[in-house]
């Protein structure tokens, strides 16, 4: 999109303070986190939209964002629904050798079904 204003690298903060608070809040806050992680993530989230469609104009991007997402969204779910019908059993207690054996099994397969595909497999 030829001049099309490209965002400020600032806008990278939401998302990191997200991870940051995703990684500590439950941790030193974990009452507090638990009750307002949703309040906190909604709000970051249309801090990002907020800008795109104020500063940016950029009205388009954010539609084309919202349905990359619920394709996402839509392929994990479908995996997931696939993959809670498998089972491996294994006789007898597993042990970690077994485990790090299905790990490299798993990661053997990312190569050819991809990394989402593998990981859903396995889980």
């Amino acid at each position: 999109m030829l001049g099309a204003i490209a965002p400020n690298p600032i806008m990278i903060a939401p998302f990191a303070i997200l991870l940051g608070l995703i990684a500590i809040g439950p941790l030193f806050f974990p009452d507090w986190w638990g009750r307002h992680y949703p309040k906190v993530a909604l709000s970051l989230g249309a801090l990002s939209i907020a800008y795109y469609a104020g500063a940016l104009h950029n009205l388009s991007q954010i539609g084309h964002t919202a349905h990359e997402y619920a394709s996402f969204i839509a392929l994990v779910g479908s995996l997931f629904v696939v993959s809670g019908g498998i089972h491996v059993g294994v006789k007898g207690q597993s042990t970690p050798a077994e485990n790090v054996l299905f790990l490299l099994i798993g990661a053997v397969l990312a190569n050819f079904l991809g990394t989402t595909g593998a990981a859903m497999l396995l889980i």
